[in-house]
């Protein structure tokens, strides 16, 4: 469908992430879904953050009146009863966008500073709501866990999935932006 392509086209825009590199699915409600690199997803919340570096002036503004809505209305966003994202926009209200996702899945716009993305996955799924929380709320005083939004989409890759031994997990490594 149009809206579809016009909806994958856009996260593809904000992510830096090729159209034939994201992964499609539909959610439970027949939404389609998009599966994406946690540096894509970081960065398009970084753009969210600070949208002034996207060159479509209708994307820019519609970014902007998105983080605006969201941050004005955080109950909206989460509800009152999945309450991380109402709780982290409440508790610094003007400074960050929090939105939670399936199977673990959470990122934040921070807005106060230089504007930064940040992207949790929870790898287990995160059924039980602790982990997504935690890390939620002390990632973003660890500088190395942000990601700026690039000059240019040069700097943008995507994480290096480590192989792991068999007594250890995965684990994951963004590469470091340079400054706009």
């Amino acid at each position: 469908h149009p809206v579809q392509q016009l909806a994958l086209d856009t996260v593809a825009t904000l992510t830096d992430v090729p159209r034939g590199k994201i992964a499609l699915a539909t959610d439970g409600c027949g939404v389609v879904s998009f599966g994406l690199p946690l540096r894509g997803l970081a960065l398009a919340f970084a753009r969210l953050a600070d949208p002034s570096g996207v060159e479509d002036a209708p994307l820019r503004a519609a970014l902007e009146r998105i983080r605006d809505a969201m941050m004005a209305h955080p109950e909206l966003v989460g509800g009152e009863r999945r309450d991380l994202d109402t709780a982290l926009m409440r508790a610094a209200p003007g400074a960050l966008v929090s939105k939670g996702g399936a199977e673990g899945v959470q990122a934040v716009a921070i807005l106060s500073g230089e504007a930064r993305g940040l992207a949790i996955k929870v790898e287990d799924g995160d059924a039980a709501h602790r982990a997504r929380s935690v890390s939620s709320v002390a990632a973003p005083w660890s500088p190395s866990a942000l990601t700026r939004a690039p000059s240019s989409s040069a700097n943008a890759s995507p994480p290096r999935r480590s192989e792991p031994s068999p007594s250890e997990p995965p684990s994951w490594s963004a590469p470091a932006t340079s400054s706009p």
